[in-house]
């Protein structure tokens, strides 16, 4: 029997196996979260960017207008749940729209036109890969391929908060095995390898910042291992293979706003 490991999903088996349990088979859920919708429309919107720009090679300012258009209109759907979300007392609505605004046409001129991308928003084949016999299936849908001189590369996007520093520095982090599973995949899917470095495009909702991280080199490595390292891909096999999905209490992400079992968890204070 194969279990289905999503790259999103990879970060949470690894920081704290217990949350990414209560997602993954429990089939636990987050009520709305108004900051992802947030982020959802700057994805939507950039997307629509890159597409009409970059693929179908539209002019520049009729493609920033129309995702500057797709941005408010999804944004305005989810005006009420916005106000009735308690978690938005200091981020209210007209502000966030504003945030959302810059940060789209931020992308627009200072990522989106200066890189030439052959797939958006590409939806990725599974691919099933045993590990020292689990076989685990992964899944996932990537942001961006871009096409550079190196060949073809992973770009994903992340918004949020604390996504890109001062000093203009995109962090990878935790992302670099989420890379990883998205360079499989994309290789599998599209029948050429990622020759060239992964990259994130980081999207600051707290400071209406963006930013290119440095190329990430090593992701695949990281996730499969080499002769002398066993990869990331072998701790999650152990967890999944025992069937014992221990709680990490010290994991940055242990509250109730990322973790759905949060208060059926005995292992915080």
């Amino acid at each position: 029997m194969s279990t289905r490991l999503r790259a999103s999903s990879l970060p949470d088996i690894l920081d704290c196996p217990s949350r990414w349990a209560a997602k993954q088979i429990e089939g636990r859920q987050f009520a709305f979260s108004s900051r992802a919708a947030l982020g959802n429309a700057i994805h939507t919107a950039t997307a629509a960017f890159d597409t009409q720009f970059s693929i179908e090679g539209s002019p520049f300012e009729p493609s920033m207008e129309n995702a500057l258009s797709v941005f408010h209109q999804q944004f305005a759907n989810i005006r009420q749940d916005w106000k009735n979300d308690s978690n938005n007392i200091d981020f209210p609505f007209s502000v966030a729209s504003k945030t959302g605004d810059v940060l789209v046409k931020r992308y627009c001129l200072e990522i989106g036109c200066k890189i030439k991308y052959r797939y958006v928003e590409i939806t990725l084949k599974n691919l099933d890969i045993d590990v020292n016999g689990v076989l685990i299936t992964l899944t996932g849908a990537t942001d961006r391929i871009q096409e550079c001189k190196e060949g073809l590369g992973v770009v994903d996007l992340k918004s949020g908060v604390n996504r890109v520093t001062n000093e203009g520095i995109v962090k990878v982090g935790a992302d670099k095995p989420q890379l990883g599973v998205y360079e499989l995949l994309a290789a599998a899917s599209v029948g050429e390898p990622m020759t060239a470095p992964a990259l994130i495009a980081g999207l600051d909702t707290n400071h209406s910042t963006v930013g290119l991280s440095e190329p990430v080199h090593g992701a695949r490595e990281l996730l499969v291992g080499t002769p002398d390292q066993p990869g990331l891909l072998h701790a999650a096999a152990l967890y999944i293979k025992s069937g014992i999905f221990p709680p990490n209490p010290k994991s940055q992400l242990c509250s109730e706003q990322y973790c759905p079992k949060y208060h059926d968890c005995n292992a915080h204070g």
